[in-house]
Formats: C-alpha cells, sequence, structure tokens
C-alpha cells in the first residue's frame, strides 16, 4: 500500500526548532528594519507576529544577543546621524522622523548611543551642512546672538 502512495508524497526538507526561530527572527528584524521610523514597541511587534512580548523578548536576547529597545534605538540614531549630516532639518523634526515623541528622548538615546548632545558641535556632528549654513549664512536676526548660540541647530 505504501508503495502505492509514495509517488504522492512530497520530501519536506526537515526543519528544526532553531531553523523556525532564525527564519521568525528573520522576518521580525526585516520588519523592523522597514518600519523603524514609526511608532513600535514590543507589544505591538510579539501582536504583529502572533507571539508573546516576553517570546519576542527572548528571541531578541538570543539571536541579537540585546534588547528589543536596544536594537531599535540602534536604528533609530543611526538614522538619525544619516540625517544630521545630509539634510537641512532641524533636530526637532529629526528627532520626529526618527519616530521620538519629544526632544528631550531623543537627545538621551543620542548621547546613549554617541556619547555626545545632538545639539552641541562635537565633531562629526558640527561639520553637517546645517552648522555651516547656519555660520555663513546669517539672518538679521541671527546678528544678535551670541557665538554660542549660532552653534546650536535648535533654532
Amino acid at each position: 500500500m505504501l508503495s502505492r502512495i509514495f509517488p504522492y508524497l512530497k520530501i519536506l526538507p526537515y526543519e528544526s526548532e532553531d531553523q523556525g526561530l532564525q527564519d521568525l527572527s528573520g522576518k521580525i528584524i526585516s520588519y523592523i528594519g522597514t518600519h523603524f521610523t514609526q511608532n513600535l514597541s514590543q507589544e505591538m511587534i510579539a501582536n504583529h507576529f502572533g507571539i508573546g512580548k516576553y517570546a519576542l523578548s527572548r528571541i531578541f536576547s538570543n539571536v541579537l544577543h540585546q534588547s528589543f529597545n536596544r536594537y531599535l534605538n540602534s536604528l533609530r540614531i543611526n538614522y538619525a546621524k544619516h540625517l544630521l549630516t545630509t539634510s537641512n532639518y532641524s533636530i526637532t523634526r529629526i528627532a520626529i522622523e526618527c519616530a521620538y515623541n519629544n526632544q528631550q528622548t531623543f537627545n538621551r538615546v543620542f548621547k546613549e548611543f554617541t556619547g555626545k548632545i545632538s545639539g552641541l558641535p562635537p565633531p562629526p556632528y558640527c561639520q553637517t551642512q546645517i552648522c555651516i549654513r547656519k555660520l555663513l549664512f546669517k539672518t538679521k536676526n541671527e546678528e544678535s546672538l551670541s557665538f554660542n548660540q549660532k552653534l546650536s541647530p535648535f533654532y
């Protein structure tokens, strides 16, 4: 009897639990990489993939060796550094573009990852087009500002 049904059977590759975990983790990382500029939480991601938030936490711990929040913030801060060096956006706009609800949170996380405060001019962030333009192309309102105020891209 087995010989009659054998031609109709499909041989599937063996998939261990680790392989399934790697596939799921790859999907999760890809999803976060696509949506990190949106308001994301660990619970939202877990619900999206039909797993518990503690299971998601274990995936990040075991696969990436870091927490969900640390991974998400690293993506956002790297994007912020890119925007600081390539755009004319204000710090507030960059914070919003990177899905931070306020500038204080953005500054705290930015300093945690870079050791620098985003509004201050230490290299390489001061050498951006923003700082150079603000120093070279003064407006009438800026002429009355002190030198230290001119270096800050917050205005």
